[in-house]
């Protein structure tokens, strides 16, 4: 996994810079170790490439306040898109934009993930007749 250094802070968007030749794809994520100090935030800030400037910098935008960062900070490319889980365990629950869960239910367990950007099924995957669609989305209408 590459690592970049972290060159500019602009309130979510921030700025990595990598060695030649080991820029992260577009929509990878990247991971930023927070120092200890940083009280109240996860030590890890994910943040998502989105632009690959030139120069071997990449524009990544964070997925949480980007309190505490500082330039020059290790950004640690996971190699992968961000990935949340999926199917009928997710029913009723609800996540942060991570796939972790915030409903104070406990972890999901084994369930398959899926990232957050990919392509829309096919049509020969979709169902031509009427049916309830569950997502597990509550709505509230005041």
């Amino acid at each position: 996994m590459a690592t970049g250094k972290v060159i500019q802070i602009t309130g979510p968007v921030i700025d990595v810079e990598f060695p030649p030749g080991q820029l992260p794809a577009i929509y990878h994520a990247l991971e930023i170790q927070r120092p200890t100090s940083t009280a109240g935030l996860d030590d890890a800030l994910i943040v998502e490439v989105q632009q690959h400037l030139g120069n071997n910098w990449v524009r990544a935008v964070a997925m949480s306040s980007t309190d505490g960062l500082a330039r020059g900070l290790d950004a640690v490319d996971t190699g992968a898109p961000i990935s949340v889980p999926v199917g009928a365990v997710t029913l009723g629950r609800v996540f942060d934009v991570l796939g972790k869960p915030i409903d104070g239910k406990g972890p999901v367990g084994e369930s398959e993930t899926l990232p957050i950007h990919r392509k829309a099924p096919g049509y020969v995957d979709m169902e031509t007749e009427a049916s309830v669609f569950e997502t597990g989305i509550k709505v509230i209408d005041l």
